[in-house]
């Protein structure tokens, strides 16, 4: 009845092969790539803006005197308690 060509065209067909589906996989790749480069992007400074917040709130410590007795104070904005000096 159909020839072996038409048989096999038909087969395609259902299959949904279609000569254009190329170009519209490679647009939704490239889509996908661009979304995900877009995702890496954000990621990195994410954890950039992190790494400059922690050295912003680097701890430090100071030394505080009242006449013999000694404190050391450890903290982002060391304050030396009442009635000390700082050293």
């Amino acid at each position: 009845m159909f020839g072996g060509i038409a048989v096999a065209l038909w087969l395609l067909f259902v299959l949904g092969y279609c000569p254009r589906s190329n170009e519209a996989a490679d647009a939704l790749a490239a889509q996908q790539m661009a979304n995900a480069k877009a995702a890496a992007d954000a990621l990195a400074a994410q954890k950039a803006a992190e790494a400059a917040k922690a050295a912003a709130m680097k701890k430090t410590t100071i030394t505080c005197i009242k006449g013999k007795q000694v404190k050391t104070v450890t903290a982002i904005k060391p304050v030396c308690p009442a009635g000390y000096k700082r050293r």
